[in-house]
Formats: structure tokens, C-alpha cells, sequence
């Protein structure tokens, strides 16, 4: 479970050098999606756990999001349901449990401190110089003309496949080179939604 979620991370970080756009060096612009609202929806397998759906709805180019996280996890005969939002808005971000019916609010400032922000700096800066990335082309994925990328780590360790439209990776897919497994993770429905 633990090299599933450093995994995750990671695939989290890549996307974000991944989703950069084009012209910019790898560094994104003011706007975290290039479109001004929107809504995608991932299914992400879990071999042996279950899926798990996440919904994006953004508005104002990014500037607010809520994320909607739907599992069923089974594990040694128990099935675990998580339904949860997370909502990122006006500089705070406020998270629902809507299993347990709880929730938080925390402004985003106040929960990365000023050592975190330094690490994540030097890790974003770190990280870009150990990122290399190929354009393949473009190729549509539901519907959609996607940039497909390449992004690989200059140690040759793991590499990763991205279609991307308007900054928004609708589909990833990577591999460890070294085992030669891999993991995807597509949308299953994109739109383009007026605000």
C-alpha cells in the first residue's frame, strides 16, 4: 500500500511538470487549466482493492475546485466506503467527509509553512532539472485533440505517457523500466462547462 500511494505522489508531481504548458519552460502560467470552467472524471483501478472515482469541477480557470473522491476498497473481507469532497476556494481549502459527515476548513497559507514551501520550491526545481520531456504529436483521446507528451526522469527509473487538453491530463500512462509494470489512468468523461 505504501509504494501504491508513493506512486500516486508521484504520479501527482509528474502531472504537474506534465500539465505545464508548452511554451513555458515546464513553469505554468497564472491559470491552472486553460479553459475558464470545466469537469473531468477519473477511474482509477486498484488491482485487488477496487476502483476509485474522482471528479474535478473547476471554475475561473482553477481558482476554485472541488474534488469528488468515491471508493469502494475491499480488503481482508471488509469493504471500506470512502465519499469525500475537497474544495479549494478565496485561499482556504475545506474538506467534507460525506460518510462520516464531518469536515474541516484551513486556509492554504497556514497549512504550508514556510520550510514546506522552501521544500517544495527546491523539490519543483529539483525535480524539473531531473525531467525530461518529448512531444509525440497529438492525438485525440475522448473526443478531444490532446499536446502527447513523454516525461521521463533523466535517471531512466520511470517514464510516463501524457494527453493533455488545456492543461488537463485526460489520460497517463507509466512504466517502471527496471519491472516493466505499469499503471494508467484515463478520464472517463471531460467538459467544457459555461460558468
Amino acid at each position: 500500500m505504501k509504494k501504491l500511494l508513493t506512486t500516486i505522489l508521484a504520479l501527482a508531481i509528474i502531472s504537474f511538470f506534465a500539465g505545464c504548458k508548452k511554451d513555458s519552460g515546464g513553469i505554468s502560467g497564472d491559470n491552472k487549466y486553460e479553459i475558464k470552467a470545466g469537469s473531468y472524471t477519473y477511474s482509477i483501478p486498484l488491482p485487488g482493492l477496487g476502483p476509485v472515482e474522482t471528479t474535478t469541477y473547476f471554475d475561473d480557470y482553477g481558482a476554485k475546485e472541488c474534488i469528488e473522491t468515491k471508493a469502494e476498497i475491499k480488503m481482508f473481507g471488509q469493504v471500506i466506503k470512502q465519499h469525500s469532497r475537497s474544495i479549494t476556494k478565496d485561499g482556504y481549502s475545506y474538506t467534507l467527509d460525506l460518510v462520516s459527515k464531518t469536515g474541516t476548513k484551513m486556509k492554504i497559507d497556514d497549512a504550508i509553512t514556510p520550510d514546506m514551501k522552501a521544500g517544495f520550491a527546491a523539490m519543483a526545481v529539483a525535480m524539473k532539472d531531473s525531467i525530461k520531456i518529448k512531444e509525440l504529436g497529438t492525438e485525440d483521446f475522448l473526443g478531444k485533440s490532446c499536446r502527447k507528451i513523454e516525461v521521463s526522469m533523466a535517471d531512466g527509473k520511470s517514464a510516463g505517457v501524457y494527453w493533455l487538453w488545456n492543461n488537463i491530463s485526460l489520460k497517463m500512462e507509466t512504466k517502471d523500466p527496471s519491472t516493466g509494470r505499469g499503471f494508467t489512468m484515463a478520464a472517463t468523461k471531460v467538459e467544457e462547462l459555461s460558468s
